[in-house]
């Protein structure tokens, strides 16, 4: 009888351990480990991700979408876009900080016939446009030449626009530039 009675109290203790602590971090938001990788995605290379607002477009394949958004990246917008309803589909695997698109809006990718996504951008920040390889490249891309490198580049709906070289979860949205997710 003692020994249950310990135990009981034993349990109890624990459990009133692990909910002080589950109070705490629901009061204190999110984890250290948590904010820290926030914060290095957030500061991509001299360019930081903010909450201000932006104007942007973002197109998917021929269609458009100008936006105005206190959100920080595209993958983000994606995310607002398919549960406002103004895509079909997005899905993706992996987490937040590295996503990768399985399905955006009604966009097929097809890797048997060398189809998928490409994303595209005019932020004029070389390290997020990809490198010229002349070995391989996007089907649509140029060469650019840039101050110290040549860049994969398209004309898109009359803008020229820099091969990504990151995913959209680190994609930055900049205020007043274009953005595309297109079939290549």
């Amino acid at each position: 009888m003692k020994k249950s009675f310990k135990n009981l109290l034993a349990t109890a203790v624990v459990l009133l351990l692990a909910l002080v602590l589950v109070a705490f971090v629901a009061c204190n938001g999110k984890n250290p480990l948590e904010e820290k990788l926030n914060d290095l995605q957030n500061k991509l290379n001299g360019i930081e991700a903010t909450t201000t607002e932006k104007a942007v477009t973002l197109y998917i394949g021929e269609k458009q979408f100008d936006v105005t958004t206190r959100l920080s990246f595209v993958h983000e917008l994606l995310k607002q876009l398919f549960s406002e309803g103004k895509i079909s589909a997005y899905t993706y695997s992996g987490s937040d900080l590295n996503a990768f698109a399985s399905q955006i809006d009604d966009l097929d990718q097809n890797f048997s016939e060398g189809k998928y996504y490409s994303v595209w951008h005019n932020v004029d920040n070389d390290s997020l446009k990809a490198v010229y390889d002349e070995a391989w490249h996007p089907s649509r891309a140029f060469k650019k030449q840039g101050e110290f490198a040549s860049f994969s580049a398209t004309e898109f709906k009359g803008k020229e626009l820099f091969y990504s070289n990151v995913g959209v979860s680190i994609l930055p949205l900049v205020d007043g530039c274009v953005y595309a997710i297109l079939i290549d």
